[in-house]
Order: structure tokens, then C-alpha cells, then sequence
């Protein structure tokens, strides 16, 4: 058995299930999501290795800690806790965000036709623009500039 000790750092990447982490180019995964950490964030969490098959794997024990990003007030419980940018694919504020960038892709459409320009307004065409909306409003724009 390996000894557990502890890793903090900023996230260069995050798995799409929320449960791997890449930091100064090392993998640690987590059994569990942990949609507190994001990219860009600093975090600290304990490791523990466990060799089997002839790989080791740096498993995340525990939960990991946010050190810095942007605190917010969660509005029903009043807890104040760390969020970064740009949103995980799986936070729950992704939902909230999509919602809206598919109410803004219809006005623009909408909008677009009523002021003469030749638009198709279906539901293929209002995804097409709500994504790349959600891709800016996101931050996912940002992450992949800065990736690049």
C-alpha cells in the first residue's frame, strides 16, 4: 500500500465525466464527479496510488478543494463556495445556460425574418445557433483559445 499525500495546483484539464484531473501534466482520477472543480481552477486534494496490471493509478481520496476561483452565494442555502470558468459540462448551470442560448437563438431568428433577412427557423437551425451561443456564453471559447 502507498502512502497518501497531497497534490494542489491549477487544473489544465478536467475529464467530460467530471472525475479526472490533469495537473502539471499527471492524470488523478476521482470515483466520484466533483463538480466544484474547474478548469483553470487551483485545487488541492490527497492522492493515493494503487498499482494493479502493471500501471499505477493516482487516485483522488476524499474531495477535492477549490483554493481559488470566484466565490458565489448559493441563493437557497446561503453557502458560499468557489466556481470557476468556464462552466463543466456537467454543472447544473450548463442546463441553465443552454435554456438560454436557446431562447436567445429563436428571438435572433425570430428577429432576423421579421426585418426581411431570408432566414430558416426550425428546430436544426435554432440548435445550430444556440450552440455556438452557449459556446461563447460558456466560456468554452476561452478555454479552447487558451488550449491552442
Amino acid at each position: 500500500m502507498s502512502e497518501v499525500y497531497e497534490v494542489e495546483g491549477v487544473l489544465e484539464s478536467v475529464s467530460k465525466n467530471q472525475k479526472g484531473f490533469k495537473i502539471d501534466g499527471e492524470w488523478y482520477n476521482s470515483f466520484l464527479p466533483q463538480h466544484d472543480a474547474r478548469y483553470k481552477d487551483t485545487v488541492k486534494f490527497k492522492v493515493k496510488e494503487k498499482e494493479s496490471g502493471g500501471r499505477i493509478y493516482k487516485n483522488i481520496e476524499g474531495t477535492i478543494e477549490v483554493l481559488s476561483g470566484t466565490e458565489v452565494t448559493d441563493k437557497v442555502t446561503g453557502e458560499k463556495k468557489m466556481v470557476g470558468f468556464p462552466i463543466g459540462t456537467m454543472d447544473k448551470e450548463r442546463s441553465i445556460i443552454r435554456r438560454h442560448a436557446v431562447s436567445a437563438a429563436t428571438e435572433l431568428l425570430s428577429s432576423a425574418s421579421k426585418s426581411g433577412v431570408e432566414v430558416q427557423i426550425d428546430v436544426d437551425s435554432v440548435i445550430d445557433v444556440a450552440r455556438k451561443i452557449e459556446y461563447y456564453t460558456s466560456g468554452d471559447e476561452v478555454k479552447d483559445l487558451i488550449e491552442s
